[in-house]
């Protein structure tokens, strides 16, 4: 009886959820990158792996998704004019892309935006 129960809640959050799911996905995927590729600078930079700052990931994952989750059904029930996920959502994966570029600035040894910006600037 309980398996069944735990079954229709879980159908029934997937329904409701679906319209965020890709924007869920999208997050948990730049997470996950933001991870690798800050294992990776530590490794290639011989800097010291920290547990602390992998338990963060783990953080994020979980807020990140309740944030994206709260400001969905605030915004479908409450306020539909504003779309709070798409800003929530926005804020989060500018956050973690800058995070990634900082990495790979790390592990290439290089400013890639400003690399970026000069080749702009030359043509």
């Amino acid at each position: 009886m309980k398996e069944s129960v735990v079954a229709r809640i879980g159908i029934w959050m997937s329904a409701m959820l679906a319209p965020i799911l890709p924007m869920i996905w999208a997050m948990q995927f730049l997470i996950f990158t933001d991870f690798v590729t800050g294992i990776y600078a530590a490794w290639k930079n011989k800097e010291s792996i920290q547990s602390a700052k992998m338990g963060r990931t783990i953080t994020k994952f979980l807020l990140y998704t309740l944030l994206l989750i709260s400001g969905f059904v605030f915004e479908t029930y409450f306020v539909p004019e504003v779309p709070f996920a798409r800003v929530a959502g926005g804020y989060i994966a500018m956050t973690e892309i800058r995070s990634i570029y900082e990495n790979a600035n790390r592990i290439f040894g290089i400013n890639i935006w400003e690399q970026v910006k000069h080749m702009i600037n030359k043509k």
